[in-house]
């Protein structure tokens, strides 16, 4: 029976459609993918994000926690969210995952599903039982929009404009102790938010009552063709199948000056990728899949990894993995759906600007 967020019942008042994605029954959407979409980027949205995984370590063994990461997170300043990377030995990724700096400990914030995976994985490079899975002790909801922070605002005692992007702070919302992080999925300004989950359902509806018109909540439809917009990685999607950061043009999330399991692996495989992870925006609305295959006139130079419909382009667009020589901005190239080879064009993500 797949798990679920201490908000189903919540989203089952709400209309929502469900989904089983990584083990969780969540929202996919409540009215349609495009409405919350574009709601989003225009106003507010509200997602309930508890499926993913939360892991606490302890301050104390930053060293050995470093060694698992791409992005060194020695001598982290309270309060500061990193972007990472864990890999195999062999330099392919395992996940990637948000790390948040707080007095005395690490809260590892990977990928739905892979709560158990991650912490095994640190305690088995480790040595001890230092990873403490918390995911269903505390909830996540995610506020994102342009009109987010305003929303936010009314509802906590912070001051919410001092964070700043990838910065967090401990305070109250709605009388109940929250982790309060600049940080979301979406490209649009946004705020994520960690609690009791006890307290998840009280939280969400006072954001909601907060928010009025200006808000709605938004299921797993509408957060993948946001994240696909700006050219965000999906783990299920662009890891697949034994991916290096350097394929996954991920490269800004290695520190290559500290030592780290997959290391001596990515250096070897500099000079020998065979592909890249690329945008391709379509001429048509046609929305290409997972797996579909690209082509350069008739020879066959690739495959989707994610894709989709663009509610702000009103393109198809996608993500896909192309041959190194073809992975050039601006080529003309083609996404076969339903038989028929759609043209387009190669793009360094994102799709859209950051607002």
């Amino acid at each position: 029976m797949p798990r679920r967020t201490p908000l189903y019942e919540r989203h089952k008042e709400l209309g929502a459609r469900f989904t089983e994605f990584a083990g969780w029954e969540m929202p996919v959407q409540y009215t349609s993918i495009i409405e919350e979409h574009l709601a989003v980027r225009n106003s507010a949205g509200i997602f309930d994000v508890s499926h993913m995984a939360r892991i606490i370590v302890p301050e104390e063994y930053e060293d050995l926690l470093s060694r698992l990461l791409t992005n060194d997170v020695r001598g982290m300043k309270n309060y500061k969210l990193k972007y990472n990377l864990m890999l195999k030995e062999d330099g392919t990724i395992i996940d990637d995952m948000i790390v948040y700096k707080l007095p005395g400990k690490f809260i590892v914030v990977p990928n739905a599903g892979n709560d158990i995976i991650i912490a095994s994985w640190i305690n088995k490079h480790t040595g001890e039982d230092i990873a403490e899975i918390v995911t269903e002790k505390y909830a996540m909801i995610a506020v994102q929009g342009p009109k987010a922070e305003d929303i936010l605002q009314r509802v906590v005692d912070y001051d919410l404009s001092t964070i700043k992007f990838f910065r967090a702070a401990e305070c109250k919302l709605a009388g109940v102790d929250v982790i309060v992080s600049r940080s979301g999925y979406t490209g649009e300004d946004g705020f994520e938010i960690i609690m009791p989950s006890e307290k998840a359902v009280h939280i969400w509806d006072t954001i909601m009552e907060a928010g009025g018109d200006a808000i709605r909540p938004c299921g797993l439809g509408a957060r993948d063709s946001l994240r696909l917009e700006m050219g965000f990685a999906l783990a299920s999607n662009e890891f697949a199948g034994g991916r290096t950061p350097l394929e996954a043009r991920l490269e800004f999330v290695i520190d290559w000056d500290h030592e780290f399991i997959g290391r001596d692996a990515l250096m070897e495989k500099k000079e020998s990728i065979r592909e890249l992870l690329m945008g391709i925006v379509l001429e048509s609305r046609a929305p290409p899949r997972h797996g579909f295959e690209v082509y350069k006139g008739e020879r066959l130079i690739g495959r989707v990894s994610s894709g989709g419909y663009s509610p702000v382009l009103q393109r198809g667009i996608a993500l896909a993995y192309i041959e190194k020589e073809e992975a050039i901005e601006g080529n003309d190239v083609s996404v076969k759906i339903r038989n028929k080879l759609v043209p387009g064009k190669v793009i360094v993500p994102p799709f859209i600007k950051k607002r």
